[in-house]
């Protein structure tokens, strides 16, 4: 398997394994990722009729080590998120 493949195995893993400590209230430790979000263009995708309402807006983020974590040197790139919103009429 690549590095990188490696990396994203872990990195998927990791992430994982934060939501199902994030699920769980009782729990006794907890698990934290910190990384490095860059923000790419927040793009609009308009929608009938003119104005905000029912317009979508969707952003990729690119996720960056702070220290050695991941067996990676700090400020490798470990993988890219987007994500995308619905703005709603008042």
């Amino acid at each position: 398997m690549a590095p990188m493949a490696k990396r994203l195995t872990a990195l998927t893993l990791v992430l994982l394994l934060a939501a199902v400590a994030a699920g769980e209230v009782q729990s006794a430790s907890k698990l934290v990722v910190t990384v490095r979000i860059d923000q790419g263009v927040t793009i609009r995708h308009p929608n009938p009729p003119a104005g905000d309402a029912g317009d979508r807006f969707s952003v990729d983020l690119t996720l960056f080590t702070i220290a050695g974590d991941f067996n990676a040197a700090p400020n490798t790139r470990i993988g890219n998120m987007n994500f995308s919103y619905i703005l709603h009429g008042s």
